[in-house]
């Protein structure tokens, strides 16, 4: 895991995927369902090869940053992405 020594602010605009019911449904059914297209904005504070994390809160220390309600957001659902000033 890279851990960014200094989180920059970015804005991610993701597809969420979906569960269309919790029950056998006809096959031909599932392809009109869609994922939301959802944004977030926050703090990239740690990147994997797949996967990267955003915290919508960061406290900043000296040493260390302490983060909170960090969102898991898997490269592959992410159709647009901006860092922010």
């Amino acid at each position: 895991m890279k851990e960014i020594k200094k989180p920059k602010m970015i804005y991610v605009k993701w597809l969420d995927p979906c569960t269309m019911n919790d029950s056998w449904a006809r096959a031909d059914y599932s392809i009109s369902i869609q994922g939301l297209e959802c944004e977030t904005v926050g703090w990239l504070v740690f990147e994997k090869p797949k996967t990267i994390y955003v915290a919508t809160n960061l406290c900043r220390k000296e040493d260390f940053n302490d983060a909170s309600s960090t969102m898991v957001i898997p490269k592959t659902c992410i159709l647009k992405k901006k860092f922010l000033k």
